[in-house]
C-alpha cells in the first residue's frame, strides 16, 4: 500500500512542468520505494490515532500522545532515510569521487 501510495503520487506530479527527472522509470520504481517509507512509518501511526480507546489500551489518543509519536515517527523516517543514504546511495548522477554532488547526500 505505501509503495502503490508513493507510485500514484510520483507519477501524478511528474507531469508538472517544474520537475524534471533525468530517468523517469529508475524514478517510478527506486524513487517511489524510497518515498514509500515514509508511509511505511506514517500508515500505522494514522491507524493507532483513529482506532477506538479500547483498542489502543483504553486511553483516549491525548494532544501529547499525538505529539510524541509524531515526532518518533519523524525520527523513524529520518532514521530509514539515512540507512538508505548509506546503504544504497544516490540514484542520481553522482561525481567522480563516488558520491552526490550535493555536499550533504
Amino acid at each position: 500500500l505505501s509503495y502503490a501510495t508513493a507510485l500514484g503520487e510520483t507519477a501524478t506530479i511528474a507531469h508538472f512542468p517544474y520537475y524534471d527527472f533525468e530517468d523517469r522509470d529508475l524514478m517510478y520504481k527506486v524513487g517511489s520505494l524510497f518515498y514509500g517509507l515514509y508511509f511505511v512509518v506514517g500508515f500505522p501511526l494514522y491507524w493507532r490515532m483513529d482506532e477506538t480507546p479500547a483498542r489502543v489500551g483504553g486511553a483516549r489518543y491525548t494532544l501529547y500522545r499525538a505529539a510524541v509519536d509524531s515526532l518518533a515517527a519523524a525520527m523513524a523516517v529520518t532514521l530509514l532515510l539515512d540507512f538508505w543514504r548509506l546503504g544504497i546511495g544516490s540514484i542520481g548522477q553522482t561525481t567522480s569521487r563516488g558520491s552526490s554532488a550535493l555536499p550533504f547526500a
